[in-house]
């Protein structure tokens, strides 16, 4: 049985390699946090930790996009600097490409859909897939979770695998 105590930070804690966040206003505010990040990617191997630093570094550079409100202008250079040529998508609900996902991000966020991305809370790998646990939480509190997983090579995603459903259509404004 291990001695070690879970690693505590404010808002949240590490529990070997799973996140509990105890504060609500983290999951706006995690990106900001390079403690949380390291600790979420630390690995023995420093290939392992690149690997897992890339899927991170694209959700933290995500959700920084979308907090600046400018998905629209940056979501092109956002996708060419983590997804590769030739990305390969598993989701239902995307095509293959970067143009895809810049499409359904910009769509998205003219029809005023909350694209506040879920954190990542679990990190792990077996060579280049990164599998990531996502959780998010809505206004109105209800938590969500989300595995997904992405193939990394050489410095880029490649392919991406996802349970997510797509996100609702924007409220009918009055």
């Amino acid at each position: 049985m291990s001695t070690e105590r879970p690693a505590v930070a404010e808002g949240y804690r590490f529990d070997g390699p799973i996140a509990t966040i105890s504060d609500p206003s983290f999951f706006r505010r995690w990106m900001d946090d390079d403690d949380y990040v390291e600790r979420l990617v630390r690995s023995a191997d420093p290939a392992d930790t690149a690997r897992k630093l890339v899927a991170v570094a694209f959700q933290r550079e995500l959700a920084q996009l979308i907090a600046s409100g400018r998905v629209a202008e940056g979501i092109d250079d956002l996708l060419a600097k983590f997804i590769s040529d030739t990305y390969r998508q598993h989701d239902p609900h995307l095509a293959d490409g970067r143009e895809s996902l810049a499409q359904f991000f910009r769509g998205a966020a003219a029809a005023g859909v909350d694209l506040w991305p879920p954190m990542p809370i679990c990190v792990m790998n077996d060579g280049d897939v990164v599998a990531l646990l996502l959780q998010g939480v809505n206004d109105r509190g209800l938590e969500r979770f989300i595995p997904t997983m992405f193939r990394v090579r050489d410095g880029v995603m490649t392919e991406h695998w996802s349970a997510a459903a797509p996100p609702p259509p924007a409220a009918p404004t009055r």
